[in-house]
């Protein structure tokens, strides 16, 4: 165990016993993709709520690959619930089910 300075002990506990948190950002949404047009879109209330773009999904099924491809196993999916991180989560799921069907 190791000392901290108020006097209270700290373990250090072997990998097996941790979690790893990912922190992942939704894909390209149509908000982008407007914005980047017109700089005022972004406070459009029409894209509050955007829907990935073409560009956004892709980004979802590489991400959801390079899980897949790293090994990771999640155990759980937290999420937003804007329709852009919605649609991230569900389009990285797609390719983790796929890869529980090829098992």
């Amino acid at each position: 165990m190791l000392s901290i300075s108020s006097g209270q002990q700290l373990s250090v506990l072997p990998l097996n016993y941790t979690k790893t948190i990912h922190f992942v950002r939704h894909g390209e949404a149509m908000s982008n993709v407007h914005g980047e047009k017109d700089r005022a879109q972004y406070k459009s209330p029409e894209w509050f709520d955007a829907d990935l773009s073409e560009k956004g999904w892709a980004q979802a099924e590489a991400l959801g690959k390079h899980i897949v491809n790293r090994g990771i196993k999640p155990q759980l999916v937290v999420t937003s619930p804007m329709t852009r991180a919605l649609q991230t989560a569900s389009g990285t799921q797609k390719c983790l089910r796929q890869e529980a069907q090829n098992l």
